[in-house]
């Protein structure tokens, strides 16, 4: 997949994703997810995200937690930027986990 204007936000992202892995299209975010989660469970696939550094922080976060819950392996590419991005990813994921520990 490529993160172009048109998909940078994480509903959008899950759209694409659940088309091309064969599932119907939903429209509620937590349906995509679900669905999304349920299809690549367990698969041992690879999902490669082009252009990665124009994605926003909410979608590098979804792309991290598909991770997380399927096992699947993530290969992200782009500009120099994309690091900048990851710091900021995982800095604000520590954050957030450290107040929901509070």
């Amino acid at each position: 997949m490529s993160i172009t204007p048109g998909n940078k936000r994480d509903v959008t992202f899950l759209r694409e994703l659940c088309g091309l892995v064969g599932l119907e299209r939903v429209h509620a975010l937590d349906a995509l997810w679900r669905a999304a989660v349920h299809r690549l469970n367990g698969t041992g696939r690879t999902l490669i995200v082009d252009e990665a550094d124009l994605a926003n922080l909410d979608l590098l976060t979804c792309i991290r937690r598909l991770r997380d819950e399927t096992g699947i392996a993530v290969v992200l590419s782009g500009q120099r930027k994309l690091a900048g991005a990851m710091e900021l990813t995982v800095e604000f994921n520590r954050g957030r986990n450290a107040r929901s520990k509070a």
